[in-house]
């Protein structure tokens, strides 16, 4: 009979395999030409900032995108199914395709984006991202509320300025970044009042992830989205 350690060693293996099985034959990457809107491209840049970022899907013209990342040992998107289906979702029925594998672009063809709103001019300038999710496991393709912020006269609080369209769904949102104590507030008429824990990634103390509960023990993210390495291989359009 064998052992313990041999059985599951064995039946790692048999995962393993199937599993690469499943996605040589079922994963859908994207081909051709491909232009992401400055907001699905600073949602692609917010993804690849999580610790395991799982798979990123987007339609065609590049304006419709769902993600999944996995926070836990077990992740419930081994072949991008989460991501695809999704995206499928939110572009009502039209099918999407995979522009990421974990932080490896799998689109097969040039891709490039629009500067906009998200991707602010100002090279300190950022765009972030607030939203509510599970504890466990985060998938993209729900609505978050987005916004930019450009620090000013080297003041350790900066303001967050929140994108008018999320009003009918978030209400009012108002809320600050303090560098210095390391720590973030928002509040949204709809949602309620979050506070939390910020940890910078960049020197200046801007870019960076905050996670913090709201008054009902939800937890809610806030993401400082920094540059990605794509930004500068991607084309940028309108220059």
């Amino acid at each position: 009979m064998l052992n313990v350690k041999l059985r599951r060693l064995l039946a790692a293996i048999g995962l393993t395999l199937a599993m690469s099985a499943c996605q040589t034959n079922n994963i859908d990457y994207g081909n051709g030409p491909l232009t992401l809107s400055d907001r699905v491209m600073a949602s692609f840049e917010f993804y690849l900032s999580h610790e395991n970022p799982a798979y990123f899907a987007v339609r065609n013209d590049g304006k419709v995108f769902a993600f999944s990342v996995c926070n836990h040992y077990t992740c419930e998107d081994s072949i991008g199914d989460v991501a695809l289906s999704g995206c499928a979702r939110r572009a009502k029925g039209e099918r999407c395709y995979l522009l990421a594998s974990g932080r490896d672009i799998v689109w097969n063809g040039p891709i490039s984006y629009r500067p906009g709103r998200f991707i602010p001019d100002n090279p300190d300038g950022r765009s972030f991202i607030l939203f509510w999710h599970h504890r466990v496991v985060q998938y993209g393709g729900r609505t978050p509320v987005r916004g930019t912020l450009t620090p000013a006269d080297g003041s350790p609080i900066v303001p967050l300025s929140f994108d008018a369209i999320y009003r009918q769904v978030f209400g009012t949102c108002t809320g600050t970044l303090n560098r210095i104590d390391g720590r973030f507030e928002a509040n949204c008429r709809k949602m309620g009042r979050v506070t939390g824990p910020f940890e910078t990634t960049e020197k200046n103390g801007l870019g960076g992830q905050g996670t913090g509960e709201d008054e009902q023990g939800r937890i809610a993210e806030l993401n400082i989205i920094p540059k990605s390495k794509f930004r500068d291989t991607f084309t940028r359009l309108g220059e």
